[in-house]
């Protein structure tokens, strides 16, 4: 089982890494610290490395039905927002604006998948 792309930033660098105790790991995303829930990993023999990873990456990969779809609604918004009040483009609204791009992509991405 594969990793899905960072539903926040969009990387797929994503790895797994400790969680609040040895015996619990989290996926994370190496662009922009999203984790996913913690889960409970074998840490006696017989050891299942396998299965922990499966379970890792089910529970990074559960994602809403609309992730896309509520990202764009979102950035749309402030850029509304920001046209509205007359606020130029700073760096949050740079970040929105590439933000949607790449979900536009991404989401392109998906339909072709399908």
């Amino acid at each position: 089982m594969n990793f899905e792309p960072c539903p926040f930033c969009g990387s797929n660098i994503i790895d797994i890494a400790e969680g609040s105790t040895f015996r619990w790991k989290v996926a994370e995303c190496q662009e922009c610290g999203a984790r996913c829930g913690e889960v409970r990993v074998k840490t006696l023999p017989p050891l299942d490395l396998d299965g922990d990873f499966k379970r890792i990456a089910e529970e990074w990969n559960k994602r809403p039905v609309n992730i896309f779809s509520e990202r764009m609604r979102l950035s749309s918004a402030v850029e509304k927002y920001m046209s509205d009040n007359k606020i130029f483009p700073d760096v949050f609204g740079v970040i929105c604006a590439l933000s949607r791009m790449k979900m536009l992509y991404l989401f392109k991405e998906k339909e072709i998948e399908e």
